[in-house]
């Protein structure tokens, strides 16, 4: 029996993507004019989903009806390590999975491309650091090619999009986080 455990190292992201109408959006705006706060600072402020008094949205989580992601950030920091029986057996940067720099993939990944550019979108993007996600599998014998990581790239706008590892699965079965231990680095609205 091999215990292998999986820990994805350096930058996370969450990202939430909210389609909404007029009348919506301008509740938000008279809820962030209540705290006298610009909507983009409000929206991370506990008293604004108070003062909004909504079923549905109740922290900033709630706003993605149409994207909610979070995941290990395609960035220069960010790593996979895997260890078998407590033995380190690879490491993997984020830039080795998109098969950018090689002839024949090395991993196997399935990728998706997210277009977030739509009128009246909202887009949160909240960055932390530290471990983003850590897994623990017990299985017979275990098999590095029957790991698939999952990667989406969401396009916001023609000049910020991003790669994010969302998703881990063994022989088609999908991975659960046990335990993360995270800084938030950086949060931010686009409208």
């Amino acid at each position: 029996m091999d215990t292998v455990n999986i820990k994805l190292f350096g930058i996370g992201c969450h990202l939430v993507q909210g389609k909404f109408d007029e009348d919506v959006l301008s509740q938000f705006k008279l809820a962030a004019d209540a705290l006298k706060s610009p909507l983009q600072e409000a929206l991370f402020d506990e008293a604004f989903f108070n003062e909004l008094n909504s079923k549905q949205h109740k922290s900033w989580p709630d706003l993605g009806n149409q994207t909610k992601i979070h995941g290990l950030l395609d960035s220069y920091q960010s790593s996979i390590e895997e260890k078998v029986n407590s033995r380190q057996k690879r490491k993997i940067f984020m830039q080795d999975l998109k098969h950018e720099n090689v002839l024949f993939p090395i991993y196997n990944t399935s990728h998706c491309l997210i277009e977030g550019r739509q009128n009246q979108t909202l887009s949160i993007i909240e960055k932390e650091i530290g471990t983003i996600a850590s897994y623990k599998l017990d299985v017979e014998k275990f098999t590095f090619e029957k790991l698939n990581f999952e990667l989406h790239t969401i396009e916001i706008r023609s000049d910020l999009k991003y790669t994010i590892l969302s998703q881990i699965y063994y022989d088609g079965q999908t991975l659960k986080s046990k335990k993360t231990d995270t800084l938030i680095k950086e949060r931010f609205v686009l409208l």
